[in-house]
């Protein structure tokens, strides 16, 4: 349920797209070794040249899926946060809090600087509320990589959540309320927990201080009560692990396996990976 509070691993896809350019750079290594050694008559070097003009088309404009799309917004978030950490020796903390205790921000809103997110890092007020004055008026301005294309979310509202728990739970999922995380917390090692996860049925407006709360959340892809982690692309979703990997999981993944991917200290080893 939604929780609101007033170098990693190439993306998978693509096989097809990557074999043809093997194919290119190939028939180029070769027709450039004919070339310069002289080996075969002109002919032959004009044959290798129409080879290799008719596969590039077919590389430059073999189009790339949704879900392709999706994964590389998701790797593009990953790496934010791993700059963040960098630079902040943590995780930002799920949300900000205001000297009155009023939530102020979430997550996404202080990756901005490490997204190419069109300067909405320097229009962003982090001295206002998500939802101030200002504020509210780039709540349309959404970058492109909060959403996922085949979500059909509105311009507002992004599909990348994380999975929050409350302050003083045993054991925790990667986020925690009022805390920043650090690497180093993730005691069942960075590969072995979600980060961020895909939800088109739980989409939140970017810039709100909410995100899915652990304790409440269906150990389910897909759930059929239509909650929690889920996606349009067949057959699963798709999440970032700690290590800054992406993954699509199948949604037949069992939910005691699931349940240990989300915590990060449980002790706990996943297991079969044959789902992903």
């Amino acid at each position: 349920m939604l929780h609101c509070i007033a170098s990693p691993s190439i993306a998978h896809g693509g096989t097809e797209q990557w074999w043809m350019l093997g194919a290119v750079i190939l028939i180029t290594c070769i027709a450039i070794s004919v070339v310069k050694r002289k080996v075969y008559p002109l002919g032959c070097r004009l044959v290798f040249c129409v080879l290799i003009l008719l596969l590039l088309p077919a590389v430059s404009n073999h189009p790339r899926s949704p879900r392709m799309y999706c994964s590389n917004h998701l790797k593009q978030i990953a790496l934010a946060l791993h700059h963040y950490h960098v630079e902040w020796d943590s995780l930002p903390p799920p949300v900000t809090y205001g000297e009155d205790g009023r939530a102020m921000h979430s997550w996404r809103e202080l990756i901005l600087p490490y997204l190419d997110a069109e300067g909405l890092d320097k229009t962003y007020r982090l001295d206002e509320p998500w939802n101030g004055p200002h504020n509210s008026q780039l709540i349309t301005a959404i970058p492109g990589v909060f959403q996922c294309s085949e979500a059909g979310s509105d311009a507002s509202r992004t599909n990348y959540l994380a999975v929050v728990s409350s302050r003083g739970s045993q054991p925790q999922a990667a986020w925690t309320d009022g805390s920043a995380i650090r690497f180093r917390d993730f005691l069942d090692g960075t590969s072995n927990a979600i980060l961020i996860v895909e939800s088109c049925t739980d989409s939140v407006v970017w810039t709100e201080p909410c995100d899915l709360r652990y304790e409440t959340l269906p150990l389910a892809i897909n759930h059929e009560i239509g909650v929690g982690l889920s996606s349009k692309h067949p057959g699963g979703c798709q999440f970032v692990l700690a290590d800054g990997s992406v993954r699509f999981v199948s949604q037949t993944l069992p939910a005691e396996t699931l349940r240990k991917l989300l915590l990060r200290n449980d002790g706990e080893d996943v297991g079969d990976r044959d789902y992903w």
